[in-house]
């Protein structure tokens, strides 16, 4: 049986850089499904017949806030992943919505870090659900899959956090700012907090490393 191709949905104002992130997803290795649009409309338009398995989108759109459109986005696909590539920094603001997507690019955008993005928007949400099916399965489900699930969440959002904690260092690497020395020290302890919380799930239930694998 063929395996049917993951798709990618890419927004962007420009024609000709919409074909170049097409033209380096290509180059990953894996075969997607490519499709374009190149302002909120059409992708509005194309999301009520189809939805990606991923979208690519540039939140610089001459028709629509691209902040705005993501919050369309999610109330037609809630679980659809998105990852941002743009010219623009986020200002202080855009921290708050950077939980919305998987990944912030800031262009120039390299091989390396397109590929590893869409792989880890792509691949990891689908593991994590894999393992949930799978304790679910289990006959020790009863005992175990709410602090599964709940600890799969907190990884998720982990993930998540790290990112944008990486992001934000890289922008405001000497803490002049105050504001985002305040979102950094803040993130900072969320992180380390919910790395506690995995860690002391892991010990407490050394059980199910042999249920996921």
């Amino acid at each position: 049986m063929t395996q049917k191709l993951r798709s990618i949905l890419i927004i962007n104002r420009e024609p000709d850089l919409a074909a170049l992130y097409a033209e380096m997803l290509s180059m990953s290795g894996e075969k997607y499904m490519l499709n374009m649009a190149y302002t909120a409309k059409d992708c509005l338009l194309f999301l009520k017949k189809h939805l990606p398995n991923l979208i690519l989108l540039d939140i610089e759109l001459d028709d629509m806030n691209g902040w705005e459109l993501i919050e369309k986005i999610k109330l037609i696909g809630p679980d659809i992943p998105l990852i941002v590539i743009t010219a623009r920094p986020p200002g202080i603001e855009d921290f708050t919505r950077l939980t919305m997507v998987c990944d912030y690019i800031a262009r120039p955008v390299t091989l390396d870090c397109l590929h590893m993005a869409v792989k880890d928007a792509m691949e990891v949400p689908v593991i994590l659900n894999k393992c949930i099916e799978k304790v679910r399965n289990s006959p020790a489900k009863d005992k175990l899959i709410f602090g599964v699930e709940e600890n799969i969440r907190l990884m998720k959002q982990s993930i998540i956090d790290r990112k944008i904690f990486i992001l934000m260092r890289q922008i405001y690497p000497d803490n002049r700012d105050p504001n985002a020395k305040v979102l950094l020290d803040n993130l900072k302890e969320k992180i380390n907090r919910a790395q506690n919380e995995l860690e002391t799930f892991k010990t407490r239930e050394c059980l199910l490393s042999n249920i996921i694998l």
